[in-house]
């Protein structure tokens, strides 16, 4: 099953705090960001000839961490990594 990425982030200024790295962003088009996000199910696709579901999550709220979060959430993410493929690095880290 694959899963799709709704294109369109929260409209409300609360939940979309990516608006506080927005400058960075542009300046520094390859810089990587970490960022935590709460995610739901905009739309599920049902494929009648092949059986397919495929469900479309949306971010809800979006939030960019810097400092010690970042680099807690950056260590989260490796651990949820490792227990979900087995892999150690991430492939922009390689």
């Amino acid at each position: 099953m694959a899963v799709r990425m709704w294109a369109t982030l929260p409209k409300d200024h609360e939940a979309n705090g990516l608006t506080a790295i927005e400058k960075e962003l542009v300046a520094s088009p390859d810089g990587v960001h970490v960022v935590v996000a709460l995610v739901n199910r905009k739309r599920l696709t049902v494929e009648d000839d092949a059986s397919e579901t495929t469900p479309t999550a949306r971010i809800v709220h979006i939030e960019p961490l810097s400092g010690e979060h970042a680099d807690a959430a950056r260590g989260l993410l490796m651990a949820a990594l490792k227990e979900r493929t087995g892999a150690v690095t991430l492939p922009f880290d390689e």
